[in-house]
């Protein structure tokens, strides 16, 4: 049996270089609690290499991860998270 849930798998948070400064992963758990969803995805645009990659990305790395999750390891939320 599949158990259908409220979710917004698509979210961009401000370690991505299209990101709002405001949207910190926490800011976004937060939303998506008062929005009453069960589980969100993160999808913040990042390179393992930002060297290798289009200066899009020149900040970026696998510290992005790092610091996400870091982040949500401080935020109680109950919300299933993909990162």
């Amino acid at each position: 049996m599949i158990k259908l849930t409220s979710a917004d798998l698509h979210i961009h948070t401000c370690l991505s270089p299209c990101g709002a400064r405001e949207a910190t992963p926490a800011v976004m758990v937060r939303a998506a609690q008062e929005m009453g969803l069960e589980a969100i995805g993160f999808t913040d645009h990042f390179a393992p290499q930002p060297s290798l990659a289009c200066p899009f990305y020149d900040r970026q790395g696998l510290r992005v991860l790092d610091e996400m999750r870091a982040e949500l390891a401080t935020v109680p939320s109950g919300l299933d998270i993909l990162v």
